[in-house]
C-alpha cells in the first residue's frame, strides 16, 4: 500500500513568520556556536585586538549578522581564563594601547584537535551537501552556488594560513 504524503499548507503570512523565527534562531545559534571557533581561526593566523576582529567579522558577514564587540571580548576572556589565548598590550600607531590576543601553545593544540580535525571536516561535509542539494534542486542555483563557493574559499584560506 502506498501512503500519500500529507502536507499542511501554510498561508504566506504564516510562512514568513516561521522563516523570520528560524532566521532569528539561526543567528543566535551561529553567534553562540560558531563565533568562538571563528575567533580561534583569526588568532591562528596572527594576534588580533578585539576591534580588529569585530571589523573582520562585520566584513565577512556582509551585513547579515550583527556581532557585538562585547560578545567577542567575552569569548576572549573565557578563552584567556582557560589558557587557550594569551594577551599583551602594545602601543598603536595612533597612540592608544591595544590589547592583542594570541593562541597559546595549548590554544594551538586545541585548534588543531577541535577545529582542523573535527569542525572543519564537519563544515566541509555540510557545505558539500548544500552544494549537492543546490544542484539537485536547481532553485536559485547560481546565487546559492556562489555563496557556497565563497564560504568554502574562506575556510580554505583560513586553514592554509
Amino acid at each position: 500500500m502506498s501512503r500519500k504524503k500529507e502536507e499542511k499548507t501554510l498561508s504566506q503570512p504564516e510562512q514568513e513568520i516561521i522563516i523570520r523565527k528560524q532566521l532569528h534562531q539561526l543567528h543566535i545559534d551561529l553567534k553562540r556556536g560558531l563565533l568562538p571557533y571563528s575567533i580561534l581561526f583569526l588568532l591562528k593566523v596572527r594576534p588580533h585586538y578585539c576591534l580588529e576582529m569585530h571589523k573582520k567579522f562585520l566584513l565577512i558577514a556582509e551585513g547579515r549578522f550583527k556581532i557585538e564587540k562585547n560578545l567577542i571580548y567575552d569569548n576572549l576572556k573565557k578563552f584567556e581564563k582557560k589558557s587557550i589565548v594569551g594577551s599583551y598590550s602594545e602601543k598603536s600607531k595612533m597612540g592608544a594601547k591595544r590589547k592583542y590576543y594570541f593562541l597559546t601553545e595549548f590554544g594551538e593544540k586545541l585548534f588543531d584537535e577541535v577545529v582542523v580535525k573535527n569542525l572543519y571536516p564537519l563544515l566541509f561535509i555540510c557545505l558539500s551537501n548544500m552544494e549537492l542539494s543546490i544542484k539537485q534542486n536547481r532553485t536559485k542555483q547560481n546565487l546559492l552556488k556562489k555563496e557556497v563557493d565563497r564560504v568554502q574559499s574562506l575556510f580554505i584560506e583560513m586553514i592554509e594560513k
